[in-house]
């Protein structure tokens, strides 16, 4: 049996309404230990105890005084006859009356009135029940959207940092632009600028180009056009070539997939001066360190 049903029990039993399989039942489940169902007989027990003190005295009717009486006289009469030597009248069973019924009476009515206390009871453990799981319902609910909301602002968080660090990366391109072009500005309307043009090789006889250096500022410019993008496997490497031919790397690069044309600030040896030519050609990812494709841009810087 579940609890409920054995603390229903406990309620008949305390009121003197249950039967001997009810108490047994009652005995059995709580041999199991089972503390709520000790604590309701406890109480239910201290209740009936307090149950008879509250009902209103019920005086008996005239019937029941004049039955009792002659009972009290049948009785005084027998007695008589025994002290005299008479035989001893049989006892009369008494008639069952309303003096009888009393103790059902009673008992019947303090059963009526746990049975009332546990459907109340019931009832309010039922409603409370309900207000819990509605309470749940609605912060289950709210945990929900809450967690809804939460994503919801993370991704905007987190599309707003993409969009700053974008915006920066911008900045920062913008910021190099500008001071190459304000460097390349200085370069070309300095006085000291020299310039030489570059003519493409076979098979890149569109392909020309110019480089231009300034010795007092230092600085070196090579523009290059009509040269092919490059796949990722294969790069531009530019050479400065002395007099005797000697070969050395000034730097990589590739050209835009729209324009075909690039500029591009080449590594000038530490003694510049000594070079005699300028020359592209097209080597592996990375570089080499000696050409190793052939020329297709070249010109004289002496």
């Amino acid at each position: 049996m579940q609890c409920e049903e054995i603390q229903e029990l406990i309620y008949l039993e305390a009121a003197g309404a249950a039967d001997s399989a009810m108490v047994a039942a009652i005995r059995a489940h709580l041999a199991t230990g089972c503390l709520a169902c000790q604590a309701t007989r406890a109480e239910a027990m201290l209740a009936s105890a307090q149950l008879p003190l509250n009902l209103a005295p019920c005086p008996p009717s005239s019937k029941v005084k004049d039955e009792l009486m002659r009972r009290v006289k049948s009785v005084a009469a027998s007695s008589g006859a025994m002290s005299a030597g008479h035989p001893q009248a049989p006892t009369q069973k008494p008639t069952t009356g309303k003096l009888v019924m009393w103790p059902l009476v009673i008992s019947s009515s303090i059963a009526a009135a746990f049975l009332l206390i546990a459907v109340l009871g019931l009832q309010t453990n039922q409603q409370l029940t309900n207000k819990v799981i509605g309470d749940v319902t609605t912060l289950h609910q709210l945990k929900k959207s809450l967690a809804h909301e939460v994503a919801q602002t993370n991704a905007i968080s987190v599309a707003m940092k993409n969009a700053i660090t974008s915006e920066h990366h911008k900045i920062a391109v913008l910021k190099t632009e500008l001071t190459t072009a304000q460097g390349v500005e200085k370069m070309i309307g300095s006085p000291a600028m020299e310039m030489a043009s570059l003519r493409g090789m076979p098979p890149m006889h569109s392909a020309w180009g110019r480089v231009m250096w300034n010795g007092k500022m230092k600085m070196w410019k090579l523009c290059a056009f009509n040269l092919p993008h490059l796949p990722n496997s294969k790069t531009y490497e530019v050479w400065m070539i002395t007099a005797h031919g000697k070969k050395m790397p000034a730097g990589l690069f590739n050209t835009s997939s729209k324009t075909q044309s690039v500029m591009m600030t080449p590594h000038v040896p530490p003694n510049p001066h000594a070079m005699a030519e300028i020359a592209v050609t097209v080597e592996p990812a990375g570089g080499s360190p000696q050409p190793t494709g052939a020329v297709l841009l070249t010109g004289r810087i002496g």
